[in-house]
C-alpha cells in the first residue's frame, strides 16, 4: 500500500509562498535510443524547449 501525504510533500515557509512545479522536455533523445532507458541526453531543443523555459521565466517576471 502507497501513502502520501500532501501537507509533507511541499511546505513553504509562509503563507505567502507558493511552489510552482514544471516539467519541460530540454533534449532530444540520444542517437543512442534502442527503445530502452538511457541515462543518457541528446542534443539541446533550442528551439522547442529552451524557449519554453525562457517563456515561463518570462511570465513569472512579470
Amino acid at each position: 500500500m502507497c501513502y502520501f501525504n500532501r501537507l509533507s510533500a511541499i511546505s513553504p515557509a509562509s503563507e505567502t509562498q507558493i511552489a510552482i512545479g514544471a516539467f519541460f522536455s530540454l533534449h532530444n533523445p540520444p542517437a543512442s535510443h534502442g527503445g530502452g532507458r538511457l541515462r543518457e541526453c541528446g542534443d539541446i531543443r533550442e528551439d522547442y524547449g529552451i524557449h519554453r523555459v525562457e517563456g515561463t521565466f518570462w511570465i513569472l517576471d512579470q
